[in-house]
């Protein structure tokens, strides 16, 4: 293991966080989804999934900044999904219409889309994933 993460640069561990984010916001999102009215959008869980995923492999195997490439594009996708989805929760509580209140699993669902694309974008201007000697 150790011989492992030796040679591995700063791409390799923040495509692993891009990873960690994505299972946080899906976990989070798919938990208190149901429990408003607005319920979940399965576009923004497959988009999840295939965010981690293409983490996952980009980060044992990367295509020479496609997989980064491609994880941004699938984060983004997702983003839109959820906002697509729950522009109506947001508005409703941004202008005090709706009595119900902001939902915490929606807001780190949020947090951790909005990080997921920043180190997305982030790691599509590094260079390999393994560490250059």
């Amino acid at each position: 293991m150790k011989k492992f993460l030796a040679n591995k640069g700063l791409k390799f561990y923040l495509l692993t966080a891009i990873a960690l984010l994505s299972l946080i916001a899906l976990i989070c999102y798919v938990v208190s989804g149901g429990k408003d009215s607005h319920g979940i959008n399965i576009g923004v869980v497959v988009f999840l999934i295939i965010t981690v995923a293409l983490s996952i492999f980009t980060s044992l195997v990367d295509f020479k900044g496609l997989g980064s490439i491609l994880c941004t594009i699938s984060a983004s996708i997702a983003f839109a999904f959820f906002f697509y989805a729950r522009f109506m929760y947001f508005s409703h509580i941004a202008y005090g219409i709706s009595s119900e209140t902001l939902s915490g699993g929606i807001l780190m669902t949020l947090i951790c889309l909005v990080l997921s694309i920043i180190l997305c974008i982030v790691t599509s201007f590094l260079g390999d994933v393994e560490k250059e000697t």
